[in-house]
């Protein structure tokens, strides 16, 4: 029997329940490859540690600013955070024991009403080391053409110790989608992408590339919604 039919079995009343929440709020981290070294898995650790206090501070972030979101969007916010994927001995799973093909990944995105699912792998590029990272948003992926999206980040520098990265992008962008509930919640959703858009302009500075496909993903979003919605 596979691993991922024993979690799964264990995990089934914590899916049961997750999956009635109103909203998405948890991202779901997996073990991340090619940290067979000291110095990779301790960066890993590092970032998984960033993700576990910068989730909270992008919700405090946008709370904030009041930007005039709804009473059920700031609570959605208020909920965000990481859910580390582990075994029954607190292990972090790697993807293959439980979202090794596309269809246990959808499988699972719907199971555990997670707002996204976080795999990928550890990278050094001269002398900084990066996440690399697949974000799965499934349903919520708009009108971007995939069911996931890839993400980069330093594991080093301004861009790892604030809001102003992809993941938050990503995040953000996720939170809209789940947010807008079809056409009754717009504002809200436009509300959530404009903040993300403001942060992919901001780290085109060292990642034009990144910064630039994010933004224009963000903005496809946006006149995706009013294309859809407006009353015209």
């Amino acid at each position: 029997m596979r691993l991922s039919t024993i979690v799964g079995v264990l995990l089934s009343f914590t899916w049961a329940f997750s999956s009635l929440a109103k909203e998405r709020t948890e991202v779901h981290l997996f073990q991340y490859g090619r940290t067979n070294t000291p110095v990779l898995q301790a960066a890993f650790q590092d970032f998984h540690d960033m993700l576990v206090e910068k989730l909270p501070k992008l919700a405090a972030e946008m709370l904030k600013t009041d930007v005039g979101l709804q009473a059920g969007s700031k609570l959605s916010l208020e909920k965000l955070s990481l859910q580390s994927v582990r075994d029954t001995e607190g292990v972090l799973l790697r993807p293959e024991f439980m979202v090794a093909s596309l269809d246990e990944k959808r499988q699972y995105w719907l199971q555990t009403g997670a707002l996204g699912v976080l795999t990928g792998h550890i990278r050094q590029q001269e002398q900084t080391l990066y996440a690399n990272t697949t974000f799965y948003w499934g349903r919520l992926k708009g009108p971007f053409p995939d069911e996931m999206i890839t993400l980069k980040l330093p594991l080093a520098g301004e861009t790892f110790d604030n809001t102003l990265d992809s993941h938050s992008i990503a995040v953000l962008y996720a939170l809209a989608q789940e947010t807008r509930h079809g056409c009754t919640n717009i504002a809200d959703a436009v509300k959530l992408l404009s903040e993300a858009q403001k942060r992919a302009k901001a780290i085109t500075k060292d990642f034009h590339v990144l910064g630039a496909e994010l933004e224009t993903v963000v903005v496809d979003a946006i006149e995706a919604i009013k294309d859809e919605c407006s009353d015209g």
